[in-house]
């Protein structure tokens, strides 16, 4: 039971710095704060993302745990790659609305 739970954790976490590095890749940072002309670019980022996530969601059962770890894996993975706290907490919470739709 152990054992499985840890490729579980394992399989989360590779998808949630996944979502991460998909999220820096599409959006290239001039500041750390987004423009006006930047929220166009977020929604279609924001749709990219949500796809991978009701896929990620189709074939594998998220709880709350799995979801929060999720989150929080994605939010650390943000700030490493030096999002400022606030947008990557923004970007964060339109993830667990996402997650739990």
């Amino acid at each position: 039971m152990k054992l499985f739970q840890f490729k579980m954790n394992a399989k989360i976490d590779q998808f949630a710095e996944s979502l991460a590095d998909d999220f820096i890749k599409a959006y290239s940072l001039e500041s750390d704060k987004p423009s006006k002309k930047d929220e166009k670019k977020l929604a279609n980022i924001n749709n990219a993302l949500s796809n991978k996530i009701y896929n990620f969601k189709a074939e594998n059962k998220l709880g709350i745990y799995k979801k929060a770890r999720i989150g929080n894996k994605f939010l650390w993975t943000l700030r490493e790659h030096g999002l400022e706290k606030g947008f990557a907490d923004e970007i964060t919470k339109k993830l667990f609305l996402k997650l739990n739709e």
